[in-house]
């Protein structure tokens, strides 16, 4: 059963960047900076050959528009623009992407924008794991709403918690969830297939650590937060950064904004009603994997529909007509150069 499923118009917990105005305004001004503007000129002799090419635009500010169909290409060992672009011209067009993405998505305001709604439900239900069920009236100051439906989201959790939460969106929303918190990870393009995992370890005498992963690597938590599972006698990752859940809800205070439409200049705003909180779950680990990016699989279904039933589109010039065939996945090549959803 979906947790989450929203039009993109609507969704403020994965598409949090499509929806906020400010964040547009933040975007629009770091196009006009003087960083934007020299990295425009340092790559223009590549996107004036792309647009070419492509017989389409090619601006940094959407460089996305040629990197994917590119990247989605180079996956399935198809020919790029005809073999037109080379591999050193994709490991550029890859750079640049990567860049972009760093920029759009950094650990300043546009990363709280884009990505603190989610943080804001993970600490929610963090929060809701341990916590006693409060009484009716005392529900209201957590800030969420128990719904008898499976759904989560900012202000919205389960009366019914489950041990298990998966959640699929695109690389932009993984981007700006990295860049929502306070990690060390450097940011830009996730590679293909990529996860975030949150795991929450409840001890049978009530003590909670929070523990996280990127692609399979220990995302680490600035501020020297971070404990050895050994020191806490957890049986999980000896490499794990293992934070307890106070330091944790300390450290990602200033992730997200409490009045995220207010923040985001939107004119209709969120209240949710006060409702009961979800119980405490059993000691024990509660793992929350988060945000799977669609890697190639998502760029066949995708890309295969908007090919198949609009070749009028900007891609489909650049793309191959056996691309998006069933057998495409045969070709894969597992790891290498860097993916987008």
């Amino acid at each position: 059963m979906p947790i989450h499923s929203r039009p993109v118009v609507y969704d403020t917990l994965l598409r949090g960047y499509n929806n906020c105005p400010e964040f547009d305004a933040l975007e629009k001004a770091r196009q006009s900076s003087p960083e934007f503007v020299a990295k425009a000129a340092d790559v223009a002799t590549l996107a004036e050959t792309l647009a070419e090419l492509a017989g389409e635009e090619v601006t940094l500010g959407k460089w996305y528009l040629i990197y994917d169909p590119l990247f989605c290409a180079w996956s399935h060992g198809k020919p790029l623009l005809n073999g037109k672009v080379t591999l050193p011209m994709l490991d550029d067009i890859i750079a640049t992407a990567d860049w972009v993405t760093a920029h759009t998505f950094s650990h300043d305001k546009a990363g709280k924008l884009a990505g603190g709604n989610m943080v804001a439900t993970l600490r929610d239900l963090f929060q809701a794991y341990v916590a006693p069920p409060p009484p009716p009236p005392a529900a209201a100051s957590e800030g969420f709403t128990a719904s008898p439906s499976p759904s989560i989201g900012p202000g919205e959790l389960p009366a019914d918690l489950r041990k298990f939460y998966l959640l699929s969106a695109h690389d932009t929303t993984l981007a700006s969830l990295l860049a929502a918190l306070p990690v060390t990870e450097a940011g830009g393009i996730p590679p293909y297939a990529s996860s975030v995992v949150f795991e929450l370890h409840i001890t049978d005498t009530g003590a909670a650590y929070v523990s996280a992963f990127y692609n399979d690597a220990p995302l680490v938590f600035s501020g020297g937060i971070c404990v050895s599972a050994a020191s806490v006698a957890l049986d999980t990752r000896s490499d794990a950064c293992i934070v307890p859940l106070d330091a944790f809800l300390d450290a990602t205070r200033d992730s997200f904004y409490d009045d995220w439409d207010a923040a985001c200049g939107r004119e209709t705003a969120s209240s949710p009603s006060p409702a009961p909180a979800a119980g405490p779950t059993d000691a024990g680990t509660v793992a929350i994997i988060l945000l799977l990016v669609c890697g190639v699989i998502g760029c066949v279904a995708g890309g295969g529909y908007w090919y198949h039933r609009r070749g009028s589109s900007r891609y489909h010039h650049m793309l191959g007509d056996d691309l998006f065939t069933p057998d495409a996945l045969a070709v894969l090549e597992p790891g290498g150069r860097r993916g987008a959803g």
